[in-house]
Order: structure tokens, then C-alpha cells, then sequence
């Protein structure tokens, strides 16, 4: 996997997280 698809997938996780927590269904999702 290149670098550019790691950071591409960590920032998408961490989007993804912080998007879900702020709705409070971050448990839901099995983040």
C-alpha cells in the first residue's frame, strides 16, 4: 500500500469517527 493510500485511509477513519461521535452513534457503527 503507498503512503498516500495510508494517509488517504487514516483521514477518512478519522473523518468518518469524528463525524459519528459528534452524532452519538459512533458505538453503532463499531468505530
Amino acid at each position: 500500500e503507498s503512503v498516500g493510500s495510508a494517509v488517504l485511509d487514516a483521514a477518512t477513519a478519522e473523518y468518518l469517527y469524528e463525524k459519528s461521535s459528534a452524532r452519538g452513534v459512533g458505538e453503532e457503527v463499531g468505530l
